[in-house]
């Protein structure tokens, strides 16, 4: 369960990292795959898990629902640099304020990147991509990335900034396992939302209020 939780604790940093992207949402599903059998059998807790990605150019929401295990929603406020993650799972409901999110992922100058553009082009969700590698301290990040969509890749952790366009799809390779993202709609607009219901930054009643360090000491 341990590996599980760290598992989990990467893909909360990753997803938390997204920001100003035009308007739109962006769904994902999510494979995960480990040479070790003890691991492996624990990712069958996450089968069918998906995240999506709700932007406007002030707001952006992700909501990762990792099947048996947990869901989540980190909601960023781009203007006032702030936000909420809201997790709702095995260990009951936890929202957590983070305040000064501006580039709070960014890769150290210290951590070597070793960065490619690739010549490998396909269509993912519609869109035509190009294949990009990174190799860092963690691992082995693959990406393909479009740029028919406008985004901005400010403080994600693992996209170097030389990597022109939105993720569609990213492969990360690190600590023995995989995690795959691989996106299955994409809308560009967010047409009948409730956008003040849907970026709200507040934490909504029946959660415990919990900070980072609360997060560290259950593992995560």
């Amino acid at each position: 369960m341990k590996k599980l939780l760290a598992i989990f604790a990467i893909i909360l940093v990753s997803s938390a990292s997204f920001a100003q992207v035009t308007e739109g949402k962006i769904k994902y599903k999510l494979d995960f795959s480990s040479s070790d059998p003890s691991m492996q059998a624990q990712f069958a807790m996450l089968s069918g898990s998906t995240m999506t990605m709700y932007f406007s150019p002030d707001f952006s929401r992700t909501e990762m629902n990792m099947g048996m295990f947990m869901n989540t929603i980190t909601i960023l406020d781009l203007n006032k640099k702030n936000g909420v993650t809201l997790m709702d799972g095995m260990m009951g409901k936890k929202g957590m304020k983070m305040d000064k999110i501006d580039n709070p992922l960014d890769t150290p100058e210290s951590e070597e990147v070793d960065f490619e553009k690739t010549n490998d082009k396909k269509k993912v969700a519609g869109y035509n991509c190009t294949k990009y590698i990174m190799t860092t301290e963690d691992g082995l990040v693959n990406y393909w990335v479009t740029d028919e969509i406008t985004a901005s890749t400010t403080g994600v952790k693992y996209i170097n900034e030389k990597i022109k366009g939105f993720p569609l799809e990213f492969e990360m390779n690190t600590n023995g396992f995989t995690m795959k993202f691989i996106a299955t709609e994409v809308t560009e607009k967010l047409k009948g939302e409730n956008k003040k219901t849907l970026f709200s930054t507040e934490i909504p009643e029946g959660y415990e209020i919990v900070t980072e360090d609360d997060l560290k000491k259950m593992g995560m």
